[in-house]
């Protein structure tokens, strides 16, 4: 059972709210005025509206965001580069989200799909992204998944 479902989210959903709509404004304002950014510029600025806004639920249906997110993320990758840092946050947050607030196998499909993300925008884009990288961010991500299980862990231990 979800965390969320136990009443275990420690901060109401207006902060997720809050976090969302700030991170998003953040890497909308970025998307916007770095230099380069590959075309078509409609579709990054969907994108990573899709990877930013379901930070807003991620604590009611983590999973849903993270599925959400990561496709977000295959996509943006898909239409080129735009390195922007909020999408990586956002990334990072759902991660943890997800092996939080889920349970074990809604996490283990949470993790599954962010991995999938990661190693399918390696794929697609190798002039990019080295072998080094997509391990970096695999095992960043795998780390972050790990503390995120621990932190529900306990909070389910406490309950």
């Amino acid at each position: 059972m979800p965390l969320a479902a136990l009443g275990l989210a420690a901060m109401p959903p207006r902060i997720d709210v809050l976090i969302a709509l700030l991170l998003t404004a953040a890497t909308q304002a970025e998307l916007w005025t770095v230099d380069d950014v590959s075309d078509p510029f409609w579709l990054q600025v969907l994108a990573f509206l899709a990877i930013t806004v379901p930070l807003a639920w991620r604590r009611r249906a983590p999973l849903a965001a993270t599925a959400v997110v990561a496709v977000a993320f295959t996509a943006q990758t898909v239409a080129g580069p735009a390195e922007v840092l909020g999408g990586f946050v956002a990334a990072i947050l759902i991660t943890y989200a997800v092996a939080t607030y889920e349970d074990r196998r809604e996490a283990a499909i949470g993790a599954v799909l962010v991995a999938l993300g990661i190693v399918l925008s390696a794929l697609y884009d190798p002039a990019n992204r080295s072998f080094a990288d997509t391990f970096g961010n695999l095992f960043l991500f795998a780390v972050v998944f790990a503390l995120g299980r621990v932190v529900g862990s306990r909070q389910r231990r406490v309950e």
